[in-house]
């Protein structure tokens, strides 16, 4: 009868070397750069003011002449100049408002540091649900072409695949086996 429990105890050891280990500490400080980084990041009102930058470097003043049509031959080619006319294969993600960049990069801050408070109380759906809305708000506010916004994606993406609260196999069939021995020694 002892060699039925042994045999029980072997089989639910295997099974707990079997199951994946997380490191939450690791979890928690990789989530931890991330933030860090946050500052490092490219939002769309950046590219904007790069391109404004860029064109009012670019932009040559325009001389006035008196007549009539050169007047309005100038007046087309300082529209023509000042605004630049593209067709749009789908509507941008998000038109963001000058000063509205710092409001944004707090909110991702939060979502990481509640995607850590998650990982600490071992709440795999929550942190899933976080570190997901981590990767729709890079999608929609960044700059995904720049290298900070391609590490960080990256970064998230790595951190969605772990489970960090991973199921523990049931120890239940060498419990009884124990229990049956115990009852039988009595």
């Amino acid at each position: 009868n002892s060699l039925g429990v042994r045999q029980e105890l072997a089989r639910d050891i295997e099974a707990l070397r079997n199951t994946p280990t997380v490191d939450r500490q690791a979890v928690v400080f990789r989530l931890q750069n991330l933030v860090g980084r946050i500052d490092d990041l490219d939002l769309l009102s950046s590219q904007r003011e790069n391109y404004m930058n860029r064109r009012s470097e670019q932009s040559e003043p325009i001389s006035i002449e008196s007549d009539a049509d050169g007047m309005l031959d100038s007046g087309l080619e300082f529209l023509g100049s000042v605004f630049v006319w593209r067709k749009w294969e789908d509507t941008p993600d998000a038109m963001l408002v000058p000063g509205q960049e710092a409001v944004i990069k707090q909110s991702f801050r939060l979502m990481l540091e509640q995607a850590q408070l998650a990982v600490l109380g071992r709440d795999n759906g929550l942190y899933q649900r976080y570190i997901d809305n981590g990767i729709e708000w890079l999608r929609r506010y960044t700059l995904l072409e720049s290298a900070s916004g391609q590490s960080v994606l990256a970064e998230l993406t790595d951190l969605r695949s772990l489970d960090v609260n991973p199921s523990l196999p049931g120890l239940s069939a060498s419990l009884s086996a124990l229990e049956q021995l115990a009852a039988t020694v009595r």
